[in-house]
């Protein structure tokens, strides 16, 4: 089955309605997107190129080609450079990418990293490819958090996975290596963050901030006799996704990551030990459950 459309058959109740119409109330593409659609031929009617005010009749097909754009978009910001660079692709088809994003690479360009970026590097493959769209991304990670990022192909699929994250249908699994140990072996932070206004980027525990919830669980402990000190591998389930939500929980909860330098651990390592391991969706075309997996960085073991 293909993964860049969505097609649907007119119904009686359908007779006479504009296609546009179908588009919205039937196939729920939001009006951003239909607007690319239309003035990108994305819309067939029994298989013909026509206008979002076409008429429908009961019986007819309806398809929507989700990556209908035939070169770079004007929304593209300029300074986002096609680089050649290196991409671990854990899945791809045409609607989404997975990719294993390493330690130490920031996903988009910003004001202090204007290249060597995952969407820098994308770009370039893609266009190596004869795809000529914008990256749209669904979440992001922090610089030094490495694991599993998705990017869809177009704002259909990115809107739909996004609320999958809203409603808890996609469930994101992470890991981490933190010291001391947790006291419970498994438990539910739930702590409101906000933005520290004393830091550009630092975020806080606050009663006014919005609600952030983090399930957790050890999955093993061990001791480093030498430093006298404990360390355990930690999963996490995040109901909500703040930013900084299992490094601020973490360090709010007494067992903060080995290398957040940011949220207080003194511990030296190449970079903080947390890594999006695991992500449960379904597939927005084909509305099949997938499950997308992948270990820990080697420098893991020396720590």
């Amino acid at each position: 089955m293909c993964t860049d459309r969505l097609i649907y058959v007119a119904e009686e109740k359908d007779e006479g309605l504009e296609v546009q119409e179908l588009l919205k109330e039937r196939l729920g593409i939001a009006a951003g997107m239909i607007k690319v659609l239309k003035y990108n031929r994305g819309i067939l009617l029994d298989g013909e190129v026509v206008w979002g005010t076409a008429k429908v009749s009961a019986g007819q097909t309806v398809v929507a080609l989700l990556n209908c754009l035939e070169s770079m978009p004007d929304i593209v910001p300029p300074e986002i450079k096609p680089e050649e660079g290196e991409l671990d692709i854990l899945y791809e088809d045409d609607a989404f990418i997975v990719l294993n994003k390493p330690a130490n690479m920031v996903i988009h360009p910003t004001c202090s990293h204007q290249s060597g970026t995952l969407l820098n590097y994308l770009l370039h493959y893609w266009q190596k490819k004869g795809i000529f769209t914008d990256a749209h991304l669904v979440g992001r990670l922090d610089k030094d958090t490495t694991g599993i990022v998705i990017i869809a192909r177009n704002g259909y699929v990115q809107e739909a996975l996004k609320l999958q994250s809203q409603q808890g249908i996609m469930k994101k699994y992470y890991l981490a290596t933190v010291s001391p140990a947790p006291a419970k072996p498994s438990g539910t932070i739930d702590a409101p963050i906000m933005r520290d206004y004393d830091s550009i980027i630092k975020r806080k525990i606050d009663p006014g901030g919005a609600r952030a919830v983090t399930h957790y669980k050890t999955l093993g402990v061990r001791c480093d006799f030498q430093k006298n000190s404990e360390y355990a591998i930690v999963e996490y389930l995040l109901e909500t996704g703040r930013t900084h939500q299992i490094r601020l929980h973490s360090s709010y909860s007494g067992f903060p990551i080995i290398g957040d330098t940011l949220y207080g651990n003194d511990f030296s390592a190449p970079h903080q030990l947390l890594h999006a391991y695991k992500i449960e969706i379904i597939h927005p075309i084909l509305k099949e459950k997938m499950v997308f997996e992948v270990e820990p960085p080697e420098e893991w073991g020396e720590y």
